[in-house]
Protein backbone atom coordinates (compact mmCIF):
# COMPACT_ATOMS: atom_id res chain seq x y z
CA UNK A 1 0.00 0.00 0.00
CA UNK A 2 1.45 3.48 -0.88
CA UNK A 3 2.54 5.78 1.71
CA UNK A 4 -0.11 8.47 -0.14
CA UNK A 5 -2.99 6.08 0.22
CA UNK A 6 -2.47 5.62 3.80
CA UNK A 7 -2.41 9.80 4.10
CA UNK A 8 -6.16 9.72 2.23
CA UNK A 9 -7.59 7.55 4.80
CA UNK A 10 -6.30 9.36 7.40
CA UNK A 11 -7.89 12.54 5.76
CA UNK A 12 -10.89 10.50 5.20
CA UNK A 13 -10.72 9.53 8.64
CA UNK A 14 -10.74 13.24 9.82
CA UNK A 15 -13.51 14.47 7.26
CA UNK A 16 -15.55 11.60 9.13
CA UNK A 17 -15.07 13.02 12.68
CA UNK A 18 -16.09 16.44 11.35
CA UNK A 19 -19.14 15.86 9.03
CA UNK A 20 -20.48 12.98 11.91
CA UNK A 21 -19.42 14.00 15.70
CA UNK A 22 -20.51 17.02 17.20
CA UNK A 23 -17.86 16.43 20.13
CA UNK A 24 -15.41 16.42 17.50
CA UNK A 25 -16.74 19.85 16.12
CA UNK A 26 -17.30 21.12 19.58
CA UNK A 27 -13.54 20.55 20.89
CA UNK A 28 -12.26 21.79 17.81
CA UNK A 29 -14.32 25.24 17.76
CA UNK A 30 -13.06 25.70 21.70
CA UNK A 31 -9.57 25.06 21.04
CA UNK A 32 -9.51 27.39 18.16
CA UNK A 33 -9.77 30.66 20.40
CA UNK A 34 -7.43 29.23 22.49
CA UNK A 35 -4.46 29.30 19.44
CA UNK A 36 -5.74 32.97 19.16
CA UNK A 37 -5.74 34.05 22.47
CA UNK A 38 -1.86 32.68 22.14
CA UNK A 39 -1.16 34.94 19.12
CA UNK A 40 -2.65 38.03 20.83
CA UNK A 41 -1.00 37.10 23.94
CA UNK A 42 2.85 36.34 22.31
CA UNK A 43 3.00 33.04 24.48
CA UNK A 44 6.60 31.56 24.55
CA UNK A 45 7.65 28.88 22.30
CA UNK A 46 7.41 26.78 25.15
CA UNK A 47 3.96 27.18 25.98
CA UNK A 48 3.23 27.12 22.42
CA UNK A 49 4.71 23.40 22.58
CA UNK A 50 2.49 22.44 25.20
CA UNK A 51 -0.56 24.23 23.86
CA UNK A 52 -0.51 22.56 20.92
CA UNK A 53 0.60 19.15 22.24
CA UNK A 54 -2.54 19.53 24.91
CA UNK A 55 -5.12 20.43 22.18
CA UNK A 56 -3.98 17.43 19.92
CA UNK A 57 -3.89 14.80 22.70
CA UNK A 58 -7.73 16.16 23.48
CA UNK A 59 -8.82 15.59 19.59
CA UNK A 60 -7.04 12.61 18.97
CA UNK A 61 -8.79 11.27 22.64
CA UNK A 62 -11.85 12.57 21.06
CA UNK A 63 -11.23 10.76 18.06
CA UNK A 64 -10.41 7.03 19.40
CA UNK A 65 -13.33 7.46 21.97
CA UNK A 66 -15.50 8.34 18.45
CA UNK A 67 -13.86 5.11 16.60
CA UNK A 68 -14.72 3.05 19.76
CA UNK A 69 -18.35 4.36 19.80
CA UNK A 70 -18.84 3.61 16.32
CA UNK A 71 -17.01 0.28 16.32
CA UNK A 72 -19.44 -0.70 19.25
CA UNK A 73 -22.50 0.19 18.02
CA UNK A 74 -21.79 -1.40 14.37
CA UNK A 75 -21.18 -5.12 16.05
CA UNK A 76 -24.43 -5.18 18.35
CA UNK A 77 -27.29 -3.33 18.60
CA UNK A 78 -28.26 -5.16 22.09
CA UNK A 79 -27.53 -3.95 25.30
CA UNK A 80 -24.22 -5.61 26.50
CA UNK A 81 -22.54 -4.88 29.66
CA UNK A 82 -18.78 -4.81 28.62
CA UNK A 83 -19.66 -2.86 25.45
CA UNK A 84 -20.99 -0.12 28.27
CA UNK A 85 -18.19 -0.28 30.21
CA UNK A 86 -16.14 -0.03 27.03
CA UNK A 87 -17.70 2.81 25.91
CA UNK A 88 -17.16 4.88 29.89
CA UNK A 89 -14.23 4.01 29.85
CA UNK A 90 -12.77 5.74 26.16
CA UNK A 91 -15.49 8.80 27.54
CA UNK A 92 -13.48 9.14 30.60
CA UNK A 93 -10.46 8.99 28.71
CA UNK A 94 -11.73 12.14 27.06
CA UNK A 95 -13.07 14.00 30.39
CA UNK A 96 -9.37 13.04 31.57
CA UNK A 97 -7.61 14.82 28.95
CA UNK A 98 -10.32 17.96 29.02
CA UNK A 99 -9.72 18.08 32.98
CA UNK A 100 -5.88 18.19 32.17
CA UNK A 101 -6.69 20.48 28.96
CA UNK A 102 -8.21 23.64 31.23
CA UNK A 103 -5.60 23.23 34.04
CA UNK A 104 -2.70 23.70 31.39
CA UNK A 105 -4.64 26.49 30.18
CA UNK A 106 -5.16 28.41 33.20
CA UNK A 107 -1.38 27.33 34.27
CA UNK A 108 -0.17 28.99 30.63
CA UNK A 109 -2.88 32.28 30.24
CA UNK A 110 -3.29 33.33 33.87
CA UNK A 111 0.38 34.96 33.87
CA UNK A 112 -0.87 37.39 31.10
CA UNK A 113 -3.59 38.73 32.85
Amino acid sequence: MLIINKFMYAVRGLYSAFKMEKSFILHFAIEIPCIILGFILKINSTEWLILLLTISSLLTAELFNTSIEFLAKSNNRKYNELVEILLNISSGAVLVSIIFGVVIGIIIFSPYF
